[in-house]
């Protein structure tokens, strides 16, 4: 049925565009492009109602996507490092893509996003990104000529298309304003939505503890008297309290390992994360207290089954609460919007042509030396190509010859 969905939802939008196509310009039969002047009207309405408020934030997005700049070239030079150095094996540059199916799934190189996240995501993405482009063109004088919506093959995008005369004639900071300040947004946006999560939806939804869902026949917790359906509040005088940091480090890690995603699997994989890291703090033949349904219990730490010089208690646990919904949809989508909100920010601002972040090195290079501006662009873009290049083939590479 997912698939069929998927399909459906094609066939739907094949006969949009066609019943829009004299609206529509093609382009090598791959490429939708549809321009309308519609919605200037509402960029134009918040622009001019505080344009010395979105001056002020537009400055700031100046300096704040060049530190991002610098934080994604960071990034890039330190996993070519640890390529290098066969810290690690697989691509460090991976493609997204929608996949016809429920569950993401990855590979060498590729990430499926499960289809009907990404028809949610896209429009995050991309509408906050493209209405702070327009926003700031307004503010600093330059037109916007129209807006619009790209399909190419499975991949959605959005446009706002500014006159590129007066763009080319605007000064060093407003050109800088403009090109900044969609990537910005995503991450401003990402940022307060994993807040909200964090502090208000993640603590209403997931109650405080671990429920123990299984007890090892002859391990410290059967002994102690702990069973199947209490909730463990605290363990050797530490909280319990899984929190929403441990379930986005969890679900990222699943996801790159190919693991499971189920909600039974993610609570669970969440719960033995936080009370590992309680429990590595003691030694084995330890005796520890553990409050569980608000009695106390002496538990005696043994060793692993799988290495005996690490702790054990014996238990299999989950996150408390019926929150399967949240974890097997809610939870995992607001881990995609915001993820990939910050990685496609990041992306953007590196400086490569014409990404926003190579706009803006050719508007710096312009006002430092516009007669060889273009040749500055073009040497950074083709280092920055290769460098993206070998963070993709240099795993496999360095393994098969070196």
């Amino acid at each position: 049925m997912y698939f069929w969905s998927v399909v459906v939802f094609f066939a739907i939008l094949v006969a949009l565009i066609y019943k829009d196509r004299k609206k529509v310009e093609f382009h090598a039969y791959v490429l939708a492009m549809r321009k309308t002047k519609r919605g200037r009207g509402f960029i134009y309405r918040i622009a001019d109602a505080s344009p010395r408020l979105w001056k002020i934030l537009s400055t700031i997005a100046v300096i704040a996507a060049f530190g991002v700049m610098a934080y994604g070239l960071y990034l890039l030079f330190l996993s070519s490092q640890l390529i290098i150095t066969k810290a690690i094996t697989i691509p460090a540059i991976q493609f997204i893509l929608p996949v016809p199916q429920a569950q993401p799934i990855s590979g060498t190189g590729f990430i499926g996003v499960p289809f009907w996240f990404w028809i949610l995501i896209v429009p995050f993405v991309l509408f906050p990104h493209e209405f702070a482009h327009g926003l700031i063109a307004r503010v600093t004088k330059v037109k916007i000529k129209t807006v619009g919506l790209i399909q190419l093959l499975i991949w959605s995008g959005a446009f706002v298309e500014p006159d590129e005369k007066q763009l080319k004639k605007s000064k060093l900071i407003n050109k800088l304003r403009i090109f900044s300040v969609g990537s910005i947004a995503n991450i401003s946006i990402a940022l307060v939505v994993i807040l909200l999560t964090q502090y208000l939806l993640w603590p209403f939804v997931v109650p405080t503890g671990v429920m123990i869902t299984g007890v090892v026949e002859g391990s410290g917790a059967d002994a102690a008297g702990l069973e199947p359906g209490m909730v463990i509040q605290e363990i050797g005088g530490n909280n319990v309290n899984v929190d929403y940091d441990t379930f986005v480090a969890v679900y990222g890690y699943s996801l790159f390992r190919g693991y499971n995603l189920t909600s039974s699997d993610l609570k669970g994989f969440s719960s033995r994360v936080e009370v590992g890291a309680i429990i590595n703090q003691f030694e084995p033949n330890q005796t520890i207290k553990v409050q569980a349904d608000d009695t106390v219990y002496d538990l005696t730490l043994s060793g692993r089954p799988e290495n005996s010089s690490l702790p054990y208690m014996g238990i299999v646990a989950s996150t408390a609460g019926d929150n399967d919904v949240m974890f097997e949809f809610t939870f995992p989508l607001i881990w995609w919007l915001t993820t990939l909100s910050q990685l496609v920010a990041i992306f953007n601002l590196l400086p490569i042509y014409p990404l926003d972040g190579g706009l803006m090195v050719e508007a710096v290079a312009e006002k430092l030396n516009r007669k060889h501006a273009k040749t500055i662009v073009k040497i950074v873009t083709i280092a920055m190509l290769a460098l993206l290049i070998f963070n993709f083939v240099g795993p496999s590479i360095i393994s098969s010859f070196f």
